[in-house]
């Protein structure tokens, strides 16, 4: 009986896994607002058999489409006490029965009290709740959420597999309460690691990308979707996509998407699909929706979500040539290809269009936190403030690294030395520094003393006691006369050389010094004065060597004081663009480090930008690019310069890898820094405004890495980093050997 079982069960699993093979490629189909297909204001059943049409076409493409999933997103009819309307919308939704997964979220039509203070949800709940025949009995469907006082079950769960992998999907009522929060929460937990979809009627404005505040269940607990976000989509990394409805632009009919990072670093993508304005006939008899149906074709080899949405009225694609050439059938039938009236195309890579392509990343380990731990905001001024950012090595909140200094640079009236907890995500009040305008670097020692410097003035500053009763002390304010500039301080690292007192005294990058304007690097010794200014300029370029400005940050681990070029030489490595960073020790002597690294990043001329800083803990440079004459990306970047090797004239090539891609559009990045443990990496970000991001920076490089550091995906039995059939295989088989007591090989019936 087990060797048939066992054999039956191997059948079984391969079939799954050529299945899971065939299935690398599949879709979800997504369902925008039906309300106007169910109007009596409009031609009947005309209009409902639009509403139907869609319904078929998601059946009939099923096989070809590999879809295997459906979600409505809410606003099913447009007038809840109208009640010719339900039937209407039933006949449309018993098509996708006994089909394959589906979830469904009322919308603001959908309640019984649409035009006033939302409570009740009965018609609703009759034709499409938990106990209705969409889903009663299924066993994809895993529940709704329901209490004493709640028996709507408006917020449901669905789980479906697809590529070799399980997924949750959670159906949210809009403006959920903190009770249905925590019931999602609850899901969540029962299905750790599942990457999960959230469907919810409003969520996003379609008109201007923010997350909806406007209130419709003001008679009862609810939260906004921006508190939906805070209180459980970011603090949950198994949650990569939002899809909502609810928002349209009027006959423009364009839809919108945004992507933000949740507190892992994860891409949360969120969607609005709506075409309620669309008209579906020039005439304007059939209503509005003009037969718009989207679908999501997801490819876990690609690692891509490419967006299409279809109409069955017109049987083409949103980005078929024929609806975007500008000719009056264009602008008849699909007007949402065309901005506001008018008359510019919008093109497809614009995050509003109907067609787009987002990243796939869909890898949840079980409870490592990678990326974006968490951000917040220091000033509300706009006035590019951040200037330095050092930790506080002496203060710790919970074992962990938590006050931060930085300087507010440019903000007239507020420049000075500031401090941030990181836990509370605040910022303090001024600490010192008031009277002396553009600081540009900021550092802290040992003891916990900051030290800032001036760019304009020449002027380095030690801080004491910043934290309680600030005692300033200018340390100098000239070295060599004429055009000082210093715009980086860092302290002397151990091994730095030359009678230097490491951790003590400092060392500053002036962007010109002396009148030729050249750039150097200074040690100003700990017991100087404005009185009695005591510095050593260890290198100066003379020469000229360097094309443009210099940024540095001190190493800890080597004794190198490490410098990073805002600008890329053409005439090094064969001609080409080169990204490189430098270094130096007392002894003057100045090295370079390639970096293989493609700094192209979509623009003209890409550079590096003037941050930097080292990890303490393993000595690796991180450092930031910049397509500045595009205004485009800052991407932040990690070398490990123990790898650099010797490749003649005192240059050495290392190896880079990106960390953190793409995330700043248009953003300036002001100073990285990590605390002494290594384990985060700030950001100060002057974006309007003022931000500190704080990222968790060892995260696991590779599914090894994760392995050894003790991290795994649930439900990952062979430790491969992925949850498939082969797991599912490796369950079967030990099912089998704890079922079968008469197997003469085993010494115990549950071995």
């Amino acid at each position: 009986m087990k060797k048939y079982l066992l054999s039956l069960t191997l059948l079984l699993v391969s079939t799954m896994i050529c299945s899971a093979v065939f299935a690398e490629t599949f879709t979800i189909a997504v369902i925008p607002d039906t309300q106007n297909y169910c109007r009596s204001t409009y031609s009947q059943p005309a209009s409902t058999q639009i509403f139907k049409d869609e319904m078929q076409f998601i059946v009939d493409s099923i096989d070809s489409m590999n879809t295997v999933f459906i979600t409505h997103v809410g606003d099913m009819v447009n007038d809840s006490d109208q009640l010719e309307q339900w039937p209407r919308a039933v006949s449309a939704m018993n098509i996708l029965q006994n089909t394959i997964p589906m979830g469904m979220v009322p919308g603001n039509h959908d309640y019984d009290d649409n035009d006033a203070p939302i409570y009740r949800l009965e018609l609703w709940t009759g034709y499409f709740g938990a106990a209705s025949e969409h889903f009663f009995g299924k066993g994809w469907y895993g529940g709704a959420y329901m209490n004493s006082t709640d028996t709507s079950g408006g917020s449901s769960y669905q789980t479906f597999k697809a590529g070799g992998q399980d997924f949750l999907h959670i159906s949210l009522e809009m403006e959920a309460s903190d009770d249905v929060l925590a019931w999602a929460q609850s899901v969540m937990d029962m299905y750790a690691g599942w990457p999960t979809i959230i469907s919810v009627h409003k969520f996003l404005n379609v008109t201007t990308g923010d997350r909806a505040s406007v209130s419709y269940r003001t008679g009862s607990p609810s939260n906004s979707a921006q508190e939906i976000w805070d209180e459980l989509i970011t603090i949950n990394p198994q949650i990569f996509m939002v899809l909502c409805g609810h928002s349209f632009d009027g006959e423009v009919g364009c839809s919108y998407n945004r992507s933000d990072l949740n507190d892992d670093g994860r891409i949360v993508h969120q969607i609005v699909t709506d075409y309620q304005g669309v008209k579906s006939d020039t005439g304007g008899t059939l209503g509005k929706g003009g037969g718009w149906v989207r679908f999501m074709e997801f490819d876990t080899d690609l690692k891509t979500i490419r967006v299409e949405t279809y109409s069955t009225i017109l049987d083409k694609y949103s980005s078929d040539p024929s609806l975007t050439d500008g000719s009056s059938y264009a602008k008849t039938w699909a007007p949402f290809n065309y901005y506001n009236g008018t008359g510019s195309l919008i093109p497809e890579s614009d995050p509003r269009c109907s067609s787009f392509t987002l990243p796939l990343d869909i890898t949840t380990y079980g409870s490592h936190i990678q990326g974006l731990s968490k951000s917040f905001q220091i000033s509300g001024s706009g006035g590019w403030v951040v200037a330095g950012l050092a930790f506080d090595p002496t203060y710790k909140v919970g074992g962990k690294y938590d006050r931060i200094y930085y300087c507010n640079r440019v903000d007239s009236g507020n420049q000075g030395l500031y401090a941030a907890s990181i836990s509370e995500k605040i910022s303090s009040e001024r600490l010192a520094l008031s009277s002396i305008t553009n600081p540009y670097g900021c550092t802290v020692d040992q003891s916990g003393h900051a030290y800032v410097c001036y760019a304009v003035s020449a002027q380095v500053w030690k801080v004491t006691n910043p934290s309680d009763t600030a005692l300033e002390t200018q340390l100098i304010g000239t070295y060599s006369g004429s055009d000082d500039d210093p715009v980086c301080i860092s302290m002397v690292p151990e091994g730095f050389g030359g009678g230097f007192d490491a951790g003590v005294d400092l060392i500053i990058h002036d962007g010109g010094i002396g009148s030729d304007g050249y750039e150097g690097v200074v040690v100003i010794q700990s017991n100087s004065s404005a009185s009695n200014p005591l510095y050593n300029i260890i290198w100066k370029d003379n020469s000229g060597y360097f094309p443009g400005d210099q940024r540095g940050c001190a190493s800890d681990i080597d004794g190198y004081y490490y410098l990073v070029g805002m600008t890329i030489p053409k005439a090094d490595m064969g001609g080409t663009q080169t990204c490189y960073i430098n270094r130096v020790k007392a002894d003057g002597v100045m090295q370079r480090i390639f970096l293989d690294l493609d700094v192209t990043e979509g623009g003209t001329r890409p550079s590096l930008d003037d941050s930097a800083t080292v990890n303490p803990v393993d000595g690796s440079v991180w450092f930031v690019t910049a397509d500045t004459a595009n205004d485009g990306p800052r991407n932040i970047w990690r070398v490990d310069v123990a790898d650099a090797t010797a490749i003649g004239g005192g240059d050495y090539l290392a190896e880079t890898t990106a960390e953190i891609v793409d995330f700043y559009n248009n953003v300036g990045v002001n100073d990285l820094a990590f605390p002494p443990d290594g384990r985060h990496l700030a950001v100060g970000c002057p974006s309007g405004d003022d931000r500190i991001y704080i990222f968790n920076a060892l995260p696991p490089a590779d599914c090894d890495d994760a392995i050894e550091k003790g991290y795994s995906l649930v439900q990952d039995l062979n430790n491969d980093c992925k949850v498939n059939f082969e797991d599912f295989a490796i369950f079967s088989l030990g099912w089998l050997d704890n079922i079968d007591p008469q197997d003469a090989n085993s010494s115990s019936p549950w071995d």
